[in-house]
């Protein structure tokens, strides 16, 4: 894993921390609006929804009581 160098303003690729590769969650380091793009792993996704800094926000779809991975670890389910 490498160190992404943070610049203002946020960008697709760093707007979202990733925590381990095989995490389906990102965590918001800026508030997120619906329609902006993100990409941390390659596959550009569209925000629906606000976002709090700060907040987990999906990198891809997960299914309603799918299991949501973050820190590498099962943290729970979607709803």
């Amino acid at each position: 894993m490498s160190l992404v160098e943070i610049t203002l303003p946020a960008t697709a690729q760093n707007a979202v921390i990733l925590l381990h590769p095989d995490d389906n969650v990102g965590i918001a380091r800026t508030p997120l609006q619906p329609g902006q793009i993100i990409d941390v792993t390659g596959e550009p996704v569209t925000v629906l929804e606000l976002v709090p800094m700060g907040h987990k926000v999906a990198l891809r779809h997960i299914y309603e009581y799918g299991r949501v991975n973050r820190y590498g670890q099962d943290i729970g389910e979607a709803t």
